[in-house]
């Protein structure tokens, strides 16, 4: 999925004293701690899906140049093992087939280099965005401690605290 660039950000909060009522069981004005799907708020945010759709299209226009020269190769290599073809002609197949493995690796590492190069864009482009609304919403909610849920360090989150429908929310309104 091409939301994994997402993982990448990283969300702080102003650190605001904050009431026993900031711990209840719903979320509230004062919201302490919270979490934000980050993968979640991408794919469900109309901001999130059109900033991730020129990903998206990027990585099935790789694919589909990656498949056609697969196929070529395969053609190629089927040519090689006819078995009908003089020996020059299967010497001419065999450097043709080697040149088009190099080619088509080649092509693997620039369809990499490519997707991870417009990832960054991406998630840079996404921060950019959201970066106001959770400053907002944590301000509104005095957070002062908001994880990213994707943290490998974050092992639960209680639904109550989790914000990322809000967040949705309030991306797709912000202008």
């Amino acid at each position: 999925m091409p939301y994994r660039a997402v993982g990448c950000l990283i969300l702080a909060a102003m650190a605001m004293p904050c009431s026993a009522e900031a711990q209840t069981q719903t979320p509230s004005k004062h919201t302490p701690i919270a979490s934000v799907d980050l993968a979640y708020v991408a794919e469900r945010s109309l901001t999130g899906q059109r900033v991730f759709r020129s990903l998206r299209e990027r990585e099935q226009s790789w694919r589909a140049k990656l498949e056609s020269e697969r196929r070529n190769l395969l053609e190629q290599q089927r040519q090689l093992s006819d078995g009908t073809a003089s020996d020059s002609v299967r010497a001419q197949l065999a450097r043709a087939f080697q040149r088009g493995q190099v080619s088509f690796d080649r092509l693997q590492q620039d369809a990499r280099e490519d997707v991870l190069g417009l990832e960054r864009q991406v998630a840079a482009e996404f921060q950019r965005l959201l970066a106001p609304v959770i400053d907002g919403l944590a301000r509104e909610r005095s957070g002062a401690i908001w994880f990213v849920r994707e943290s490998p360090v974050l092992l639960w989150v209680a639904p109550e605290v989790d914000l990322s429908d809000e967040v949705v929310k309030r991306l797709d309104a912000a202008p």
